[in-house]
């Protein structure tokens, strides 16, 4: 388990094992059932969590907000079945969408967040881009890891900004951890399926929540 990469880095794993020919189909995903009072406790000591909407918990998860004040903890598993394309084309598989770029970075900065810069992030989304030989101007849309968290969304705003400079505003993002709270090693495939549907129906998923967007989190944001 790499955390809240997890289900993201299971797909990205699947994906080059299907590339250098190890195999041909991979279940790739994650899934996370944090929501116990030992799991709770942790993530409240990190003061990760938000205590700010125990009477209204729908508006608790406020990803890019000035007033965000941690993540709601959230349960779930979401799963992909890839496959190498020539595979699934001869038995006339539903192709829903194609992977072409994986981009993975480390930072030791802190346990629970990036650093400040998001150089880490943004180091991955180039590497990403990179492989799949496309540029900035070919993306249409990013799922944010959005958290909620003071740090960690200013981090990666900083990142996003970093990658795509005077383009930014031109590219629509939206955390969809708004809707379904933070799933934890879940997190990035159901947010894999996120990305997948937008492109399948032409929609894009909103942030909930998103009301008063913090100045450093200045980005194209797909609110309420």
């Amino acid at each position: 388990t790499t955390a809240c990469a997890s289900g993201t880095q299971a797909i990205g794993m699947a994906y080059e094992s299907i590339k250098a020919g190890e195999n041909t189909v991979v279940l790739a995903g994650g899934c996370d059932a944090m929501i116990t009072e030992i799991d709770l406790m942790g993530f409240c000591m990190l003061g990760a969590v938000t205590s700010e909407y125990n009477e209204n918990p729908t508006k608790g998860s406020r990803p890019f907000n000035k007033d965000r004040s941690g993540f709601v903890l959230g349960e779930g598993a979401g799963m992909l079945v890839l496959e190498e394309k020539k595979h699934a084309l001869a038995r006339k598989a539903k192709i829903y969408a194609e992977i072409v770029g994986f981009g993975n970075a480390i930072s030791g900065y802190s346990i629970l967040d990036t650093p400040p810069d998001g150089e880490n992030l943004a180091q991955a989304m180039k590497i990403a881009m990179d492989e799949a030989g496309i540029n900035k101007n070919q993306i249409g849309y990013i799922n944010a890891h959005g958290t909620s968290t003071r740090d960690n969304d200013s981090s990666e705003a900083a990142a996003v900004i970093k990658v795509f400079g005077e383009d930014v505003m031109s590219i629509p993002i939206s955390s969809t951890k708004a809707s379904t709270g933070h799933l934890i090693s879940g997190a990035g495939a159901i947010e894999a399926i996120f990305s997948i549907m937008a492109l399948k129906d032409q929609c894009l998923p909103p942030t909930l929540n998103l009301e008063d967007i913090d100045g450093k989190c200045t980005l194209c944001h797909i609110p309420k």
